[in-house]
C-alpha cells in the first residue's frame, strides 16, 4: 500500500512539475520566428504572436514519464545516503 501511494504522489508531483516548467518564461522557451515554445525537456505549449496557443499531448506526457522515473531515481539515490535506524 505505501509503495501504491509513494507512485501516486510522484506521479502528481511530475505532473505538477511539467505544469510550472512550461509557465517559467525564461526556462523552457524556445524561439522560432514568431512562435514561442514552452516546456521543459520537450515542448508542452505553443504561442504565436497572433493568439494561436497549442497544445502537444505527446510531449506532456513525455515530460510527465521523464520527471516520474527522474524524481524515482532520486529517491532511491537519496535513500542509499539515509542511515537506517537500528530497531
Amino acid at each position: 500500500m505505501k509503495k501504491l501511494v509513494t507512485k501516486r504522489n510522484l506521479l502528481i508531483l511530475s505532473v505538477m512539475i511539467t505544469v510550472i516548467t512550461a509557465m517559467i518564461p525564461n526556462l523552457g522557451m524556445k524561439v522560432i520566428g514568431e512562435y514561442h515554445h514552452y516546456g521543459c525537456p520537450a515542448e508542452v505549449l505553443s504561442y504565436a504572436s497572433n493568439w494561436r496557443i497549442g497544445f502537444s499531448l505527446w510531449n506532456f506526457l513525455f515530460n510527465i514519464v521523464f520527471y516520474y522515473f527522474t524524481l524515482r531515481i532520486l529517491m532511491i539515490i537519496i535513500k542509499g545516503f539515509i542511515p537506517k535506524s537500528p530497531h
